[in-house]
């Protein structure tokens, strides 16, 4: 009697793995869907029930997560705060107790969080739980260096902008036929503060060169006033740095020349309709 032949060891043994290897290639070929939030339940499903098995897909989550849409620029690496990994604990341990809520489309960063919530359960490896929260500091990291590179990259365009005036502003001074200044000595007794006041009658451009003036917090301001009779008219808002230095161009509505004097006064940082404090220099 023939015995029947036995099936193929090695295809039995290897159809899991292939299989599984099938489910990877799907699950990573939905990643850049699901960082854009365009997968379907059904597809989330399969994302949340395989990702754990599947490496390649998760560290191709990272990336999507790292590069999310709201980090517009790129930062240099720095190391999390140490109490960043303890306060991430204790955020996915409130999110698994916490009640679903619904959101038709919310953030990546959110979505990562609370898929690695989710995957924390009795199979999830403590590998994988230092994984999961290395992305997340990951993501968290990047995030606050993309806010403070774009806010460096807002004042640094602001200095310049501000540096073009002021190098405009003395080429039309530095030019011009006739060239007149004005001292403004302090107005208070002892105080050091000065300032001078440089322009050309050929145009309403002028320059001020402020010293000695107290710092001012970041809600104050100094405001110059072009003075004529009881009228008061702005001339411009300015700061000083530590040393009590600023600098302002002045672009006046009319030629200096019809005004009677000058004043400074410190003021809300938005500036005010009418001087609100005793002026620091007068002349």
């Amino acid at each position: 009697m023939n015995k029947p032949e036995n099936p193929a060891p090695n295809q039995n043994r290897h159809q899991p793995e292939e299989d599984q290897e099938a489910i990877c290639e799907a699950v990573k070929a939905l990643i850049p869907a699901y960082a854009l939030g365009a997968t379907d339940p059904q597809e989330e499903a399969l994302i949340k029930a395989h990702l754990e098995h599947c490496p390649e897909a998760l560290a191709e989550l990272a990336s999507y997560a790292a590069l999310n849409e709201a980090l517009l620029y790129s930062a240099p690496p720095a190391e999390a705060p140490r109490e960043l990994g303890e306060r991430l604990r204790r955020s996915l341990g409130s999110t698994r107790a916490a009640a679903p809520t619904a959101s038709p489309r919310p953030g990546l960063l959110a979505r990562v969080a609370g898929l690695f919530s989710g995957l924390a359960g009795p199979s999830f490896s403590l590998g994988q739980a230092v994984t999961a929260l290395a992305v997340l500091a990951l993501v968290v990291t990047n995030f606050y260096w993309g806010a403070q590179v774009q806010a460096l990259r807002t004042e640094q365009a602001r200095l310049a902008q501000q540096l073009d005036r002021q190098v405009t502003a003395m080429g039309l001074i530095m030019t011009a036929q006739e060239v007149k200044r004005v001292n403004l000595p302090p107005a208070q007794e002892a105080s050091p503060a000065h300032a001078e006041l440089v322009w050309s009658p050929e145009n309403r451009v002028a320059m001020l060169y402020a010293e000695a003036f107290p710092p001012l917090p970041p809600d104050k301001a100094y405001q110059l006033w072009l003075i004529r009779g009881d009228e008061r008219i702005s001339g411009g808002l300015f700061r000083v740095n530590e040393d009590g230095q600023g600098i302002l161009v002045v672009e006046a509505p009319e030629p200096l020349d019809h005004f009677d004097g000058f004043g400074i006064t410190p003021e809300p940082a938005t500036g005010s309709p009418g001087p609100t404090a005793s002026p620091v220099v007068k002349g």
